[in-house]
């Protein structure tokens, strides 16, 4: 599929801030693959992050997590107003959002 300009421009954003965040905290390679079509982040002893965009939901991206880790729910305490959430799978990040 190819996405929107806007949606690759954030989608690319939060790739690079996966990387970062591995990087800084001495994490295990992270691994680039794709699952279902769409961007997915492994590293060895942890979960994986999947990336995407979709038709229905155009004016933003999400950031997927394993729906049985408590990582979507970690997210939504720390960062209460900053994203949307959806369920225990996502977070939503707006096309216009900063990300740093």
């Amino acid at each position: 599929m190819t996405y929107p300009a806007e949606a690759q421009t954030q989608l690319n954003a939060v790739r690079c801030l996966i990387l970062a965040v591995a990087q800084e905290n001495g994490l295990a390679a992270v691994e680039e693959t794709l699952k279902w079509g769409e961007a997915s982040y492994p590293v060895k002893g942890g979960n994986t992050i999947r990336l995407g965009w979709k038709r229905r939901d155009p004016d933003s991206i999400k950031v997927f997590f394993h729906c049985q880790t408590s990582l979507t729910e970690t997210f939504r305490v720390i960062y209460r107003d900053e994203f949307e959430y959806e369920a225990k799978r996502a977070i939503i990040v707006p096309l216009d959002a900063p990300i740093k």
